[in-house]
């Protein structure tokens, strides 16, 4: 079933893009640029630079293993921030580890893939988060008041 949220489409259409792997940048820009404008940094310290700057991309990918400020960290950042963590996370990483992935979940992203990976994944990966993620803060502006189980009507059981 295809549902179409095109008239709930984030503010901003750009995807921050972290790893130092550029042959990776490069594979995930062509599967993305359709439809998202791409920025690419090398490592967590120019991915919070650029975020430093007033920039609010609709989502991040990052790798976990960077010599300059590694994703773990910058997640962490992310989530502290006062500004910055509303923004949806997902890591691409070549860590498989069971512990690894849930201490990421656990730490802040949003999904966890692994490499290698099948672009069209990352892609469905980015629509699904992107979709949730508008569609949350858009019942929140329409609907503020949100139903509590007190006040379910449930059919009585006779």
């Amino acid at each position: 079933m295809n549902y179409n949220f095109s008239s709930l489409a984030p503010a901003s259409s750009t995807i921050l893009l972290v790893d130092e792997d550029r042959f990776i940048a490069g594979i995930l820009r062509q599967t993305l640029q359709a439809e998202f404008t791409i920025k690419y940094v090398s490592n967590g310290m120019e991915a919070m630079h650029w975020l430093e700057q007033g920039n609010s991309p609709a989502l991040i990918i990052t790798e976990l293993k960077m010599a300059q400020l590694d994703g773990r960290k910058l997640i962490r950042l992310i989530r502290d921030s006062t500004f910055l963590s509303h923004l949806p996370i997902i890591v691409l990483s070549d860590s498989d580890d069971s512990n690894t992935r849930i201490e990421c979940l656990e730490s802040g992203a949003d999904g966890y893939l692994v490499k290698p990976f099948n672009p069209l994944e990352v892609k469905a990966k980015v629509r699904a988060i992107l979709r949730r993620s508008t569609i949350e803060k858009t019942s929140v502006k329409h609907f503020p008041e949100r139903l509590t189980t007190t006040q379910w009507i449930l059919p009585s059981a006779s």
